[in-house]
């Protein structure tokens, strides 16, 4: 790959460093950069640009003109691409396909389930409360699969007990009282 354009300049940060949050501090910095690059290199603009709507592409290159992967709008509401590249026995344009074929959302939904079941297990190994979760009138929420009593699979514990018998009221925000809409 070669540089086409480079500029830089000596910026104070004033936002601290939150993890997940760094768009916050930084973007403003690269926004006045991909402004200025606008007003001095037009042609040079990212390509972008170019994905319009879901499942448009266009190839990464390389500086041999190698294609290396492609670039791909993986949902309608979505600003940000995804970059695909080859897989073990599969052929860069099969991976599109089969990575468009799969996004609800920005995420293919097999990354997307396993970041939602990871984040609920570290929420729940480290006894944090559910985080409120907005929803739309015509959305469900996907979760992991989930047992008859709200809880994880459970594997490597006891099975729970499912007899009828007498419950405790359930704890406020919990799923029980969110309703089962969950399910």
């Amino acid at each position: 790959m070669r540089v086409v354009y480079e500029d830089s300049r000596m910026v104070s940060l004033t936002a601290p460093y939150v993890s997940g949050f760094l768009a916050f501090r930084e973007v403003p910095f690269l926004l006045e950069l991909v402004q200025q690059l606008r007003e001095k290199e037009p042609g040079l603009m990212p390509q972008i640009r170019l994905l319009q709507t879901r499942g448009d592409s266009f190839p990464l290159l390389g500086d041999s003109g190698t294609v290396l992967g492609m670039a791909l709008r993986s949902h309608d509401r979505s600003t940000r691409p995804l970059y695909i590249s080859v897989g073990h026995k599969m052929s860069l344009e099969a991976a599109v396909r089969l990575t468009c074929c799969c996004c609800r959302f920005r995420i293919p939904e097999p990354v997307r389930q396993a970041d939602i079941c990871s984040r609920e297990h570290i929420r729940k190994s480290l006894g944090l409360p559910r985080p409120p979760t907005p929803r739309s009138p015509t959305q469900r929420p996907v979760a992991c699969p989930r047992g008859d009593s709200g809880e994880s699979s459970g594997e490597g514990r006891p099975p729970q007990d499912h007899s009828p018998g007498p419950r405790t009221a359930p704890r406020p925000g919990s799923q029980e009282q969110e309703g089962k809409d969950w399910q």
